[in-house]
């Protein structure tokens, strides 16, 4: 702890860690319903949001890209960032996060535009890690994305409700 010049302790904004984000969508091929969920948890907040995507992905792997990118969007908005070391992406999608390292796709750059400038606000290194989806692992990554699995999907049968009544 700093010292002010009186000697005592002063109060400084301590760096945190990380923020992680875990995020997770669910896709119905034949209509492309969707749905998606994801937890951003940091010093200063914790963050849940879940819902139907405004515009349908064309591919399972586009709909987990797209919740990052919804993830990533909502943690740019806040007012305020705490300092860390390292933004942590969890995803059960290895293929959606390839991408958006690679910018391999007009969706991926749009998102890694987005990670980048989170990542440069940060002054925080990126960290993309594989969760192994329903693996019965009894861990925080694990139970946190069977969670947003089951959002993911309730959004998407919703989805796929809306998608069948307006045939």
């Amino acid at each position: 702890m700093k010292r002010s010049r009186k000697g005592r302790p002063r109060k400084t904004k301590e760096k945190s860690k990380f923020i992680t984000i875990n995020t997770d969508a669910s896709y119905e091929y034949k209509s492309k319903a969707s749905g998606y969920a994801f937890y951003i948890v940091c010093d200063l907040f914790r963050i849940k949001k879940w819902g139907m995507f405004k515009n349908s992905p064309n591919t399972p792997e586009e709909a987990e890209m797209m919740c990052i990118g919804n993830a990533l969007a909502t943690l740019l908005a806040q007012k305020e960032l705490p300092e860390c070391d390292v933004l942590i992406i969890n995803s059960d999608c290895i293929g959606g996060m390839k991408k958006i390292l690679g910018r391999s796709t007009e969706l991926s750059i749009k998102i890694g535009k987005i990670y980048d400038q989170i990542l440069a606000k940060l002054k925080a290194k990126g960290l993309f890690r594989h969760v192994k989806a329903h693996s019965g692992v009894q861990d925080a990554r694990s139970y946190v994305n069977e969670w947003c699995d089951r959002e993911a999907k309730i959004y998407m049968r919703q989805a796929l409700k809306i998608a069948l009544w307006s045939k």
